[in-house]
C-alpha cells in the first residue's frame, strides 16, 4: 500500500506538470496566433495529447492496482501464501504482516467453484469468474464490472494448494472465503489465534484430512464440520466451546479427536459410533457423564478423561478391546466397572484422586496392566488377584488402609456345596439374558449385590470365606482382600 501511493503521488505530479505546460502553450502561443488554420491544427494536436496522456495516467494505475476489491486481495496473497502455504511439507513458519493480521471476509484469493481454471473474482457473491458467475443480472461485482477479465488459477499439471498455516498470526476472523479454496486442501491450520467463531463455509473444505483450531476463544462449532467426511484429526483443544455438533458423527474417517480445556458439559453419544477413532482427549472440561455408546470404539486405544466430575463409567467399556490407555485421575469416581476385565491390551490404568473404596476383583485379571495408579482414593484394601510387585509402574499412596489382619467366614448351609437359590442366580447372570425388574423384589435385591471370587473367577452371591490380610510389597504393608465362593476354591485363592 505504501509503494502503492508514492507511485500515485509521482503520477499526479506529472499529470500537475504537463497541465500547467499545455495551459501556457494554448494560453499564450496557440490562441493568441493571427493564424486561424494554425491555431485549428494546434487545438486538434493538444486535444489528441491531452487524451492519450489521461490513457496512459489510466492505464498506469490500473496496472499497479487494478481495482479496490483487488487491493484486499492482494493483501491477503501476502499474509496466506509468502511462506505460508507448502504443497510438500506440513512444518511451515508461520509469517503475519507486522505481527497482527485481521482477515476479511473478500481478503482471499479462491479459484472458481465451477471451472477451477481461473481466480473467482472478488465480491462476487456466487464465488465464482464472470465466465461461470450463476447469474451476471444478480451479482453486483459482475453486472457493475463487465469489462474484467479472468484471471487464471493453474495450468495443466501445475500442483494445487493442499496446505494452509495461519497459526500464530493473531488472526481474530476466519475468512468466510477461506471454505472455498477448493477440496483439494488437506491441511488448515489456524491454531493460537484470537479466533471467537468458525465460519459455517468451512464445510466446504471437503477434502480436509487434518483441522487444528486449538487455543483460540472459539464457542460454537458449526454443524457443516460434519460435512468434511475425510477428517482424520481434528484438534478443538483449548478454547471455550460448550458442546460438539451431533453431525460429528458423520466423521466417520476420524482418528484423533482432542476437545480438551473446554467448557464441555455433555459431549453426543454419537461419538461412540466413530468406529476409527484411535485417540481421544477430553480431559479438562465439565463432564459429568461419559454415557455414549461404545458398540464401536472397538479400535479406541487412548481414552483421558481426567480432571472431569464425572461419577462413573459405562459398562460397555467392555468393547475397547484395544484400549492402551485409561485417564480417569481428579475425576469424582466412586467405583469401576467390573466389565474393564474385557479390555486385555490395556497397559497404563490412572485412577488417582478419586472417590473408590473397593475396587473390582477384575482389575487384577488384566493380562497386559504395567501402570497402575491408585493414590488419594478411600480404598481400604486391595484385591487379592492385584499382585502389586509384577508392575513397572504402581502408586497407592494416600489411602487410608486397614492395618489389622481380618477373617470373615460365611458358611453356605450344607458347608459344602452352594443352594440351589445360589446355582440358580448363578446361572440366570451368567447367561445375562433376564430383566431384573420383572424379577420378585427379594430376588432383585440379591442381584444387585453381585460377587466374583478371587479364586477360581467365577461369580457368586453367598460367601464361602472371606478374608483380609497384611503382606509386605516393594510399596510397603498392604491389605489385600480375598473372596471364596466354596471351599473347594480355597487352595486355588491362596496360589493366585
Amino acid at each position: 500500500m505504501v509503494a502503492y501511493d508514492s507511485q500515485l503521488n509521482s503520477l499526479l505530479v506529472m499529470a500537475g506538470v504537463v497541465y500547467d505546460y499545455l495551459s501556457f502553450v494554448a494560453n499564450d502561443v496557440i490562441f493568441f496566433s493571427d493564424d486561424v488554420q494554425t491555431t485549428t491544427i494546434a487545438v486538434a494536436i493538444a486535444s489528441s495529447l491531452c487524451c492519450s496522456i489521461v490513457w496512459a495516467v489510466f492505464h498506469i494505475i490500473n496496472v499497479v492496482q487494478p481495482s479496490k476489491g483487488n487491493v484486499k486481495a492482494k493483501s491477503a496473497t501476502l499474509s496466506i501464501y509468502a511462506g505460508k502455504i507448502h504443497a510438500s511439507r506440513k512444518s511451515c513458519q508461520p509469517v503475519c504482516l507486522d505481527g497482527s493480521v485481521t482477515l476479511q471476509q473478500d481478503e482471499v484469493e479462491v479459484p472458481c467453484v465451477r471451472c477451477g481454471k481461473y481466480y473467482a473474482d472478488a465480491n462476487c457473491r456466487f464465488v465464482t469468474c464472470k465466465e461461470c458467475c450463476f447469474s451476471v443480472t444478480a451479482c453486483n461485482f459482475h453486472r457493475l464490472n463487465k469489462d474484467i477479465k479472468g484471471r487464471q488459477y493453474r495450468s495443466d499439471g501445475q500442483q494445487q494448494l493442499q496446505e494452509i498455516d495461519l497459526s500464530q498470526c493473531q488472526i481474530q476472523q476466519c475468512p468466510e472465503r477461506l471454505g472455498f479454496v477448493g477440496a483439494q486442501l488437506t491441511l488448515l491450520n489456524l491454531a493460537q489465534n484470537k479466533l471467537t467463531n468458525l465460519p459455517s463455509e468451512i464445510g466446504c473444505l471437503r477434502g480436509l484430512t487434518d483441522l487444528f483450531i486449538d487455543h483460540n476463544n472459539i464457542t460454537i462449532i458449526p454443524d457443516s464440520l460434519g460435512s468434511l467426511v475425510n477428517l482424520e484429526s481434528l484438534n478443538l483443544s483449548f478454547n471455550q466451546i460448550y458442546t460438539l455438533p451431533d453431525t460429528i458423527c458423520s466423521l466417520q474417517n476420524l482418528k484423533v479427536l482432542k476437545a480438551d480445556h473446554n467448557n464441555m458439559e455433555d459431549i453426543p453419544m454419537c461419538i461412540g459410533q466413530l468406529h476409527h477413532l484411535v485417540k481421544l482427549y477430553l480431559e479438562y472440561n465439565k463432564l459429568k457423564y461419559f454415557n455414549i455408546k461404545c458398540s464401536s470404539l472397538g479400535h479406541l486405544e487412548i481414552l483421558v478423561l481426567n480432571n472431569n466430575p464425572i461419577s462413573s463409567l459405562p459398562d460397555e467399556i467392555r468393547n475397547m478391546i484395544h484400549l492402551h490407555e485409561l485417564d480417569v485421575s481428579s475425576c469424582d469416581l466412586h467405583n469401576i466397572p467390573k466389565s474393564i476385565c474385557y479390555c486385555p491390551n490395556l497397559e497404563t490404568l490412572n485412577l488417582s484422586n478419586n472417590q473408590l473404596s473397593v475396587l473390582p476383583v477384575e482389575i487384577g485379571r488384566l493380562p497386559s496392566l504395567k501402570n497402575l495408579q491408585l493414590n488419594n482414593n478411600k480404598l481400604q484394601y486391595l484385591p487379592s488377584t492385584l499382585k502389586v510387585d509384577k508392575y513397572d509402574s504402581i502408586s497407592v499412596s494416600g489411602n487410608p488402609f486397614l492395618l489389622e489382619d481380618i477373617l470373615i467366614e460365611v458358611y453356605t448351609p450344607n458347608n459344602l456345596f452352594p443352594s440351589l437359590l445360589e446355582k440358580a442366580l448363578r446361572f440366570v447372570c451368567n447367561h445375562g439374558n433376564y430383566k431384573i425388574d420383572i424379577l420378585p423384589q427379594t430376588l432383585q435385591d440379591i442381584l444387585t449385590e453381585i460377587k466374583t471370587c478371587t479364586g477360581c473367577g467365577q461369580i457368586f452371591f453367598t460367601y464361602y470365606k472371606s478374608t483380609i490380610e497384611l503382606q509386605q510389597t516393594t510399596q510397603g504393608t498392604i491389605p489385600f482382600f480375598s473372596q471364596i465362593c466354596s471351599p473347594h476354591n480355597t487352595q486355588m485363592c491362596n496360589q493366585t
